[in-house]
């Protein structure tokens, strides 16, 4: 006889295991809800090893969030040599910023990542602010870019491809930028500052407000680089001498201007503007004539008569003097009452008229304390100063005035003293 087949009854474990399910994702749902609308979102500061680079990073005893980070760094890292600088921010309890400094064989690269903690999914930087602002944001970066580098640097960002990182402060954001095609090549980090006071009416994040903001991006001058000083001579020219202060301002290059009182009679807005434009502007003496063969009150002539129209157009007096052609005589020092100014190193842009020339002339005599003697009368030297001026910040030179040199340097420059070195 048959034994009948027992019919087993698996509805009870469809019903339970539905119901562990069921409460398994509402634990999970209601964790969650806690983590971002009842608790801060916090971290532990922990450290793993990848091969055998060691990464500081944040555990948030969030599941999914610490598994994305632990992925992420198992993915991002495999390959990573050198020491790694980890800064980790959180805006308004929800977006994680993350950004690594690595230092490897005197190079410093990043990565930088942003995850919106709430979706578990990396966001892009328009998440700073609102909504169909992310146009603002762009172009204020940009703005930056263009106060602190010189045109050269900035053309290469904006018309090549490259990478930026970020590093998302509460009062600011830093962008660094690398690999991006820039002629010629440089070796400094370039990066900007942008605080949030400069998009206050477009952030979309509770930001630290900076009382006494000051912009970050503004060029100042490194003790720690060498210095270049170029000077001019002859002018100013109507023509010429706004060209030289065009290429000296796209290139953040400060110059000193030798000046002839007729003409700085003639066009006082062209010496207004070099002053304004934070270069030095002293005197070439009044009809460029040479003082060593000249009577003493002819000497004193041309001298009385710069310092009066140079004080009626800037209402102080000029502070440097040159002697054409580089000529004086103990007369000469004792009746001009100011630092007399001759050079170290002259390109002869005078007698060669060739932009090739003086570029060469410049270039191979390049040297910390290099003190040139140019004239911005001649449009081929307006040339070679355009195509010498991104050569010159490439090798880590800055170009800058002698009232530059002296406020920064301890340099002082003092009256009826010749100088030929400014170090």
């Amino acid at each position: 006889m048959k034994k009948k087949n027992k019919k087993v009854n698996i509805e009870p474990v469809i019903i339970v295991y539905g119901l562990f399910l069921f409460f398994s994702i509402l634990f999970i749902f209601i964790r969650n809800y806690q983590v971002f609308h009842i608790q801060k979102l916090k971290y532990n500061l922990k450290t793993t090893q990848i091969n055998d680079v060691k990464i500081d990073y944040p555990k948030f005893n969030i599941v999914l969030t610490d598994k994305i980070i632990k992925n992420l760094l198992n993915k991002d890292f495999k390959l990573t040599k050198g020491e790694v600088s980890t800064y980790i921010n959180i805006l308004n309890n929800r977006y994680i910023t993350l950004f690594f400094e690595i230092s490897y064989e005197n190079n410093i690269s990043y990565k930088s990542y942003i995850l919106d903690a709430k979706k578990n999914k990396f966001t892009d930087i328009n998440f700073l602010v609102k909504k169909n602002k992310e146009k603002i944001l762009n172009d204020k970066i940009i703005e930056m870019l263009k106060i602190k580098y010189p045109e050269f640097i900035v053309n290469g960002i904006l018309n090549s491809e490259g990478k930026r990182y970020y590093k998302i402060k509460n009062n600011e954001l830093i962008i660094y930028y690398k690999d991006f095609q820039i002629t010629p090549s440089i070796s400094e980090n370039i990066f900007v500052q942008l605080n949030y006071n400069e998009i206050k009416d477009i952030i979309n994040i509770d930001y630290k407000y900076s009382k006494n903001y000051i912009n970050q991006n503004i060029p100042k001058i490194n003790l720690n680089k060498p210095i270049v000083i170029f000077t001019f001579d002859d002018g100013p020219s109507p023509i010429t001498t706004p060209q030289m202060l065009d290429v000296l301002k796209a290139n953040k290059a400060h110059a000193t201007f030798f000046e002839l009182g007729s003409l700085m009679e003639r066009y006082p807005d062209i010496t207004k503007r070099a002053i304004n434009e934070g270069h030095s502007v002293g005197s070439h003496s009044y009809q460029h004539i040479n003082l060593a063969k000249a009577t003493i009150e002819k000497v004193q002539e041309q001298v009385s008569k710069t310092e009066e129209i140079y004080k009626n157009i800037v209402g102080q007096e000029y502070k440097f003097f040159r002697v054409p052609y580089g000529s004086y005589n103990q007369m000469v020092k004792d009746v001009i009452n100011h630092p007399i100014i001759i050079w170290n190193e002259d390109p002869r842009d005078w007698e060669s008229r060739n932009a090739d020339q003086i570029v060469n002339m410049i270039m191979n005599n390049l040297h910390d304390g290099s003190m040139y003697v140019m004239h911005d009368i001649y449009p081929s030297t307006v040339e070679a100063i355009k195509r010498v001026l991104p050569e010159i910040y490439a090798k880590g030179y800055q170009v800058i005035s002698l009232d530059e040199v002296e406020k920064n340097f301890g340099k002082t420059f003092e009256t009826h003293i010749v100088y030929r070195n400014v170090k």
